[in-house]
């Protein structure tokens, strides 16, 4: 009686096989820990605390020009809706567009 060879595995020799990574030690995946010094922690801290009130204005101005945006968007975005039916479509569908547009860009 004669032994059989082991069957070979179907996809050993493609050539596109991907090969896996080999873990070397713990915490490779993400790069070696970073130490934050005292100082770089303070410096952090206070800038953040010098820059808290421009962040907030500026993100006050961002909040109303969204809204601006989208009510100017939804007012063009009317009009062109009103102008669809009777003999101003050519004009009518341009704005409903233009308006749907700048309402939609203004959610973000």
């Amino acid at each position: 009686m004669h032994r059989l060879k082991p069957a070979v595995e179907p996809y050993a020799e493609l050539p596109y096989r991907p090969r896996r990574l080999i873990r070397e030690g713990t915490g490779t995946w993400l790069g070696p820990a970073r130490i934050v010094s005292g100082f770089e922690l303070l410096w952090t801290a206070i800038w953040f605390v010098l820059t808290l009130p421009f962040r907030i204005v500026f993100g006050i101005f961002s909040i109303l020009g969204r809204i601006a945006a989208l009510v100017v968007g939804f007012a063009i975005m009317v009009l062109g809706a009103a102008l669809l039916p009777g003999p101003f479509v050519l004009i009518g569908l341009p704005l409903f567009a233009l308006g749907l547009l700048l309402a939609l860009r203004s959610l973000g």
